[in-house]
Parts: C-alpha cells; structure tokens; sequence
C-alpha cells in the first residue's frame, strides 16, 4: 500500500479513475475493490456521478447487490 497518499477531491465522472475522487465515490471504490471475491457491488459504467443518496438501498438501488446495500440507521 502506498504511503502518504493524498487524494485531489474533484466531481469526475470516471469511477474507477483514483486521480480525483470525492466522498461517495471513495465508498463505492471502497466495496468495489476491497471485498476480494465477492460480488458486492455492481460493475457500473463511467459516466455516472454518485451522489451520497445514490449508495443507499431503496429498492430502486443499482449500486450495491441486493443483500449487501447501505441503509439508512437514523434520519433527523
């Protein structure tokens, strides 16, 4: 693992770029290439910006497979 890796945070469209990154697209790269194996995101193409709201499971959730969504625990 590199060390002293700073992250430029820039909204891109490319998901799987590491050059710019913003919070919600740090979660999705996160599951997509930290859970080995396992499929427990799906393979999204480029072109899409993931707003935070976009990772939780609403039914309608075409991020995360079915048994492995965010949900949300509390809302004020």
């Amino acid at each position: 693992m590199p060390e002293n890796r700073m992250a430029t945070f820039l909204i891109t469209n490319n998901l799987y770029s590491s050059n710019y990154s913003y919070c919600s697209k740090l979660v999705f790269q996160a599951y997509y290439y930290g859970t080995g194996s396992a499929n427990v995101v799906y393979h999204i193409s480029n072109g899409v910006i993931l707003s935070p709201y976009t990772l939780v499971s609403d039914g309608s959730n075409k991020v995360f497979v079915p048994k492995y969504g965010l949900h949300i625990s509390h809302s004020y």
